[in-house]
């Protein structure tokens, strides 16, 4: 029987993305609206590589 694909897995990048992205911005006290998303693209993109 073939492997089939883990369908949470989009889910749980996304997530684990989104958090990252929260961490990064929250030490930021000039930032107050939205959350950094470009700084953390480079381990995204590690992150889907792997």
């Amino acid at each position: 029987m073939p492997k089939l694909p883990d369908v949470a897995l989009p889910e749980r990048n996304a997530a684990d993305y989104s958090l990252r992205c929260i961490e990064v911005t929250r030490p930021d006290p000039d930032h107050w609206y939205g959350v950094k998303f470009e700084p953390v693209l480079g381990e995204f993109i590690r992150m889907l590589e792997a």
